[in-house]
């Protein structure tokens, strides 16, 4: 199948305008790596997405601030990619971020959310942490998971599968209360007294 011939990203990617910024750069990989720090190897750039051909996860560091990610992913196949959000001072820390269930993976903890688009579409992942409180949507469909993520410095993981997986449009911004979340998320405002 040609990548020409699969579906377009969703409308709803935000824009670096908004206050996203790109978690790496698509050219050249600069701000991922592997867990010991080698350059991305089984990772190549096509089309400005980043193509897992069989290499080992790769990481990028999040700081320690509340954040929003997002991004859109798809594969040839069946293989659903693992996007973990892990807490510690460096990424070698998600053997101890597992032990300490300081882990966060959108595909585990999505369980009541619609299946992945089919093979060959791009699908919609969004992540949003303010302190400890985790929320995600998949394809712009919420679930709470039931995770709590510790405070630290974060970092996210790409984890590819047995079919080719692309990831693209991957950005993440600071937020705070409220700011970020899509408008049917948005919390409901009482009517005034006055009303």
């Amino acid at each position: 199948m040609l990548l020409s011939a699969c579906s377009a990203p969703p409308t709803s990617a935000p824009q670096v305008e908004q206050g996203f910024r790109p978690v790496f750069d698509p050219q050249t990989l600069v701000g991922v790596a592997h867990e010991d720090g080698r350059a991305p190897e089984g990772w190549i750039v096509e089309n400005d997405a980043l193509k897992h051909t069989g290499g080992e996860p790769l990481h990028a560091n999040l700081g320690a601030q509340d954040f929003e990610l997002t991004c859109q992913w798809k594969t040839e196949g069946t293989t659903q990619p693992r996007i973990d959000v892990l807490v510690g001072p460096n990424a070698r820390a998600r053997t101890e971020a597992q032990a300490a269930q300081r882990i966060l993976n959108y595909d585990v903890q999505l369980p009541n959310a619609p299946k992945p688009l089919a093979a060959g579409s791009w699908n919609e992942v969004r992540v949003r942490v303010v302190g400890a409180n985790v929320s995600m949507w998949l394809n712009g469909v919420s679930s709470a998971p039931d995770a709590k993520i510790a405070a630290g410095v974060k970092h996210v993981r790409f984890e590819g599968g047995a079919d080719p997986v692309w990831f693209q449009n991957v950005l993440t911004r600071e937020v705070a209360g409220t700011d970020g979340l899509p408008p049917d998320a948005q919390p409901e405002i009482p009517p005034s007294v006055n009303d």
